[in-house]
């Protein structure tokens, strides 16, 4: 039993450890897997998802990968992951909720996270998305800012692709918008002497919006041409039908240039009657916008106030225009939310902490109890079985005779019984059925001496052979079975088996109790062998038939008491 108590004792100790190693680390890092592998993977099925235009399972799958983001407890991978996550949390928020102020916090989260690890093509895709929600709230200055950081991010290194996107926002925010193009005369130049990839679907487009600003600046007609063609190239563009919104209020914005802002207006009802504008409702508020004013310019005031009432509608209920209108409103409301964030995690810890020592305290109370309860069974046991062990060594103390026939031995002659002339005692002669009638009876002299008889056979080596029965023993007697059951029926409740069982145990009693000697070295399993037990199993469980002991127990007792 004391192996048991160390082997408590040890569960206890790494117990105790692995929960003050744990609230030395992040609390939520206790449940999570930290590894890369696990994230990448949940970052990889919520793009999954993205593309599956399930926009609630991809953002509960980033929010998974980006658990714990910020951490100095992550690696640099993890981080990367982490950056990953948050950037397409945001995009899911901007393009499928129309939830700016929880995308510009993604972003902005996400770009700290980029720059502190130098995360280069992030930050620039960050920077992208952060002048997207600028230009939503028609903070036109500081999205331009964004995007011009990010075409010069992206051309110092390398990533065409993100060039290509900042150049066509841009495009949006100048001409678009403000029907500008000189402010974004370095970007042309930049372009121009761009070697542009190919092989990449966006290269296309953005070919034709260059083609056509240059012609727009040089006031030439081709420059709605160059636009059209643009539309027709959007192709196999990721969210191609934005990019064909943008090409239409380009044309539309050179019809107003040309003084046509009535055809300019008519338009952008074609965005209207496209089938994905309900999926892209900001573009739908900014078509009515412009109509607004287009036909303000054209002097229709009825179609002019009709449009600009249901932008106004919808700019309340998308753009939260009654509660966001700055861009420092934006910031605001990023730190409000990193603040309660902050908050939420020191709750969470505390909570943590509180219930690992809870759990502490409890388990502590548990294994105490557990080892005051297996010490006082172990003592119980312990005395119960010393107590079986004296009573054993008493009976194994007497008498093999009493345990033939107990209360009967006086009567029973021994080998040392002989008459004075040293001879056997005379049995008396009978003859025919009063003989066999006789020799019956288990008080005759007969059986009497049959009994001896089994006494020897019972104290010999015979009986340790596996095989030894009924008949081996009728055989050595020179007798028969039928009166060894008359002979045994002298004993109470005693057979044959029963008696075999007894002595073999009495003999393996004292083999276990052995301390020198060649019975001293051997295995329960071989002294059990050596008394003819045929397996282990049916020893240990004759022994504690009869003893009320395991061999094991018996052997242990026996030693410290000092054994024989």
């Amino acid at each position: 039993m004391k192996i048991t108590r160390y082997i408590l004792l040890v569960l206890f100790t790494a117990l105790l450890i692995i929960c003050v190693i744990q609230l030395r680390a992040e609390p939520k890092q206790f449940f999570e897997d930290n590894s890369s592998k696990s994230r990448q993977e949940l970052f990889e099925k919520g793009t999954s998802f993205i593309k599956k235009e399930m926009p609630d399972s991809a953002l509960a799958y980033f929010a998974l990968a980006a658990r714990g983001y910020g951490s100095n407890n992550l690696s640099k991978e993890e981080q990367q992951i982490c950056a990953k996550a948050l950037t397409n949390a945001g995009y899911v928020h901007f393009f499928f909720f129309q939830d700016y102020p929880a995308a510009y916090s993604a972003f902005l989260s996400s770009n700290d996270i980029a720059e502190k690890e130098g995360l280069t093509r992030i930050a620039c895709m960050n920077d992208l998305n952060i002048g997207n929600v600028y230009s939503i709230y028609k903070d036109y200055r500081e999205a331009s800012q964004m995007y011009k950081k990010a075409f010069n991010s992206a051309k110092r290194n390398g990533f065409s692709d993100l060039m290509m996107m900042a150049f066509i926002d841009l495009a949006d925010v100048y001409y678009n918008e403000q029907g500008l193009i000189a402010p974004m005369r370095d970007e042309l130049a930049a372009l121009g002497s761009d070697t542009l990839p190919r092989s990449h679907p966006l290269t296309p487009y953005t070919r034709n919006v260059y083609y056509g600003l240059l012609s727009a600046d040089r006031g030439d007609k081709m420059a709605g041409r160059w636009f059209e063609q643009a539309k027709d190239s959007v192709g196999s563009i990721h969210l191609g039908e934005r990019y064909a919104y943008n090409a239409d209020f380009m044309i539309s914005r050179i019809l107003q240039h040309n003084g046509k802002p009535a055809q300019a207006a008519d338009r952008l009802r074609l965005i209207l009657q496209d089938s994905a504008i309900g999926a892209n409702q900001d573009v739908e508020a900014m078509v009515y916008q412009r109509m607004a004013d287009y036909y303000a310019e054209a002097g229709m005031s009825d179609s002019a106030q009709l449009y600009k009432m249901k932008y106004l509608e919808m700019s309340d209920s998308i753009f939260a225009t009654q509660k966001l209108t700055a861009v420092k409103n934006l910031t605001a409301s990023h730190e409000r939310q990193e603040l309660t964030t902050q908050i939420t995690r020191m709750t969470e810890a505390q909570t943590f902490h509180r219930r690992i020592l809870t759990c502490i305290c409890v388990a502590l109370a548990v294994v105490i109890l557990l080892m005051i309860w297996i010490i006082y069974k172990n003592r119980q046991l312990k005395s119960s079985n010393e107590e079986l062990y004296k009573r054993n060594r008493e009976l194994l103390a007497l008498s093999e005779r009493d345990l033939l026939a107990p209360g009967e031995t006086a009567g029973v002659p021994t080998t040392a019984e002989t008459d004075a002339d040293g001879d056997d005692p005379e049995l008396p002669v009978k003859s025919g059925a009063t003989e066999q009638k006789g020799k019956l009876s288990p008080d005759s002299e007969y059986m009497r001496e049959l009994r001896r008889k089994i006494l020897e056979v019972m104290e010999s080596d015979e009986i340790f052979s596996p095989d030894f029965n009924s008949s081996r023993l009728a055989a050595l007697c020179d007798s028969n079975t039928r009166y060894l059951s008359v002979a045994l029926s002298g004993s109470e409740d005693e057979t044959l088996p029963v008696l075999l069982s007894r002595f073999r145990v009495r003999e393996a009693m004292r083999r276990l109790a052995s301390t020198s000697g060649k019975y001293s070295n051997l295995t329960i399993e071989a002294i059990g062998e050596s008394v003819g037990f045929k397996t282990r199993s049916t020893f240990s469980a004759t022994f504690k038939r009869v003893t009320g002991l395991s061999p094991k127990d018996y052997r242990k007792i026996s030693m410290e008491t000092g054994g024989e």
